[in-house]
């Protein structure tokens, strides 16, 4: 008779959660026991939390839900124990033993009135603290002379103070508008039509907003017409934009009004690169060069006056080679040259043979001849 196998041991059961209703507190609960929220859309800087509670402890307790009995704050608090715990790490300080596990402080007295009101500070308590921004003129001096240990727990890096030293005089602000208070330059000399529109709404359906608008004082806009003026055609209430400290007719305003329009112009193209770039977008996208600024047309043109002739022959070839699906491959016609000594003598040809003319320029009339005719 086959031994029967043995039960997997199971994890241990987190108990029962039992609510609270009184005035807040902070009670220490073991992490096995600490149920996050079913969802949290909240990444979270795990390497920089853990140094940080190794380094100076463990100071900010999570926030309990009396009515779901689960965290709205703290998830990447009790992961970075979890993590620290597991390496088999010394317990940080602020939190207690208990048994052979830990504790973390945790509030408690806070119930939500439903999921909506639940939701609602789980994402307030991450996204509050992120709205104020930084004095970067006040934190500099702060970050300077923090040795590398100390600096990791503060979220920042070596590279970000290099970048504060380097930007402090930057008078460049990232600042979510809205589209209705963007006001086009009265000097803009661009006129933008709607086939440039229609393909700039493409590349934001596909791409987002990766190409900045910039505006002067007042949501004057410098750079970035077509983008807003596509953002508005497509319903968007609010795009990104970098706001200058500039008045709009300062010179240095006006000076990115035209460099935006005219440095790129100072690039020399490889045309034949360039050919070779679109075609393989125009066989791998699912939607062609839709955003791109070209159409196949524009392609196959460009396709043949980079080509030489013992490359490609002709236009159609030229179709053929970008990998156009309407292409198809056709014999030369055949053509036939008739010369006559006065318009008379035309004109009776032409009778004779009832032959059909259509004008061709001013230098002459052409037509179309059924050899069997003749």
């Amino acid at each position: 008779m086959a031994a029967k196998a043995k039960p997997k041991p199971r994890a241990p059961r987190r108990p029962k959660h039992v609510p609270y209703h009184g005035a807040r507190r902070i009670d220490y609960i073991t992490i096995e026991h600490v149920r996050p929220a079913k969802v949290n859309p909240k990444y979270h800087a795990e390497a920089e939390i853990e140094a940080s509670i190794m380094e100076v402890g463990y100071t900010t307790p999570a926030v309990l839900d009396e009515r779901t009995g689960r965290l709205v704050e703290g998830h990447g608090r009790l992961a970075a124990l979890f993590a620290i715990r597991d390496r088999g790490e010394d317990m940080p300080d602020g939190i207690e033993a208990a048994g052979n596990s830990w504790a973390m402080p945790v509030v408690r007295g806070w119930a939500s009135k439903n999921d909506a009101e639940a939701a609602a500070m789980l994402v307030a308590s991450n996204q509050l603290p992120a709205l104020g921004g930084w004095d970067d003129a006040g934190l500099l001096p702060m970050l300077e002379p923090l040795s590398d240990d100390l600096l990791l727990t503060t979220g920042f890096t070596a590279d970000d103070i290099m970048d504060l030293t380097e930007f402090a005089d930057s008078p460049f602000k990232t600042i979510t508008v809205a589209v209705a208070d963007l006001k086009q330059h009265p000097r803009n000399y661009q006129d933008h039509p709607p086939d440039q529109i229609a393909e700039i709404r493409a590349s934001i359906e596909t791409h987002g907003f990766y190409r900045n608008v910039v505006v002067a004082n007042e949501l004057t806009t410098l750079a970035g017409h077509g983008v807003v003026i596509a953002a508005a055609e497509m319903g968007r209430r609010r795009i990104p934009v970098i706001q200058l400290d500039l008045d709009p007719d300062d010179p240095r305003a006006l000076k990115v009004l035209t460099s935006d329009n005219e440095i790129s112009r100072l690039a020399v193209i490889d045309d034949r690169g360039l050919t070779d770039l679109l075609r393989d977008i125009l066989h791998t996208a699912d939607d062609g060069l839709v955003g791109t600024g070209f159409n196949e047309e524009q392609l196959t043109a460009l396709t043949f006056v980079t080509r030489p002739r013992d490359e490609i022959g002709s236009n159609d070839a030229a179709a053929e080679w970008a990998g156009m699906p309407e292409f198809e491959a056709k014999p030369p016609p055949v053509t036939l040259t008739v010369q006559f000594e006065s318009a008379e003598d035309r004109l009776a040809f032409v009778e004779k043979f009832e032959i059909g003319t259509s004008a061709r320029g001013e230098a002459g009339v052409g037509w179309s001849l059924d050899l069997e005719e003749v």
